[in-house]
């Protein structure tokens, strides 16, 4: 018998139930339980980040199985495009693509909206470029970051990140179901990625700034390295953001 949604169905326990969908090759109703989970969490806090990095991987372990699943995976994907261009703007659609598309190795596809966003509606593009900096940095796009380039205002809320991030770590230290320390990677590499795009746009003046706020939050020899790289205008490698890797 075909799943059908009940009423009062808890998000986690139908996007649990797909995995054993998946696992016993009860591939439909697994699709069923992907696409109602993706609609159905939604907007809720505690699946923010779930939703469009966990989630969507095990979509694409089932589709690896079962075509439909593809089918659908890149339907939403285009759904999801029509969406933002009608309502232009509209942050949550914007990551949702890019999650999307990076899932499906087509970050091209999202860098190619980008810029369609920022020659149309610039001030649009302006709240969704940190989504799509490191896509447009692989694509060698230097020149189009630029105008996206508020180093001050980036640099206080990544110093606020920052501190913030070792303080958390800090309380949870003991805790070993915690996820590894993140906030000093996160850190370097957003301000060396920052310092090494102002150099490549010819902002040596801005960069170096960039890079003298950034040691009087944190100054080792490993730091002082990469920002050096970076005025050169290389880039610190790209995060490991395992979470997405996993399932490509």
């Amino acid at each position: 018998m075909t799943w059908l949604p009940s009423d009062n169905l808890s998000p986690s326990d139908v996007l649990n139930s797909a995995l054993v969908d998946s696992l016993e090759h009860r591939w439909e109703d697994a699709l069923r339980k992907f696409l109602w989970f993706h609609e159905a969490s939604r907007g809720e806090p505690r699946m923010e980040g779930f939703r469009l990095s966990f989630a969507l991987g095990y979509w694409m372990d089932l589709a690896a199985q079962y075509p439909a699943a593809m089918d659908a995976f890149i339907k939403l994907r285009d759904d999801t495009e029509k969406t933002y261009r009608a309502n232009s703007g509209d942050f949550e659609s914007f990551l949702e693509v890019s999650s999307l598309n990076r899932f499906l190795d087509n970050n091209r596809r999202t860098v190619d909206l980008f810029m369609e966003i920022s020659r149309d509606a610039p001030e649009n593009a302006m709240r969704i470029y940190h989504i799509v900096e490191e896509a447009l940095v692989a694509e060698g796009m230097y020149q189009e970051c630029a105008p996206f380039l508020e180093w001050k205002n980036r640099m206080e809320i990544s110093i606020s990140g920052y501190k913030i991030g070792l303080e958390v770590e800090e309380e949870f230290e003991q805790d070993e179901s915690c996820s590894p320390k993140s906030a000093r990677k996160h850190f370097q590499n957003n301000t060396a990625t920052l310092v090494a795009l102002l150099s490549l746009n010819t902002r040596r003046e801005e960069a170096e700034q960039v890079r003298e706020l950034s040691l009087a939050v944190l100054d080792d020899n490993e730091f002082r390295i990469v920002l050096e790289r970076a005025l050169a205008g290389l880039f610190p490698e790209a995060e490991d953001d395992w979470s997405v890797r996993n399932h490509l």
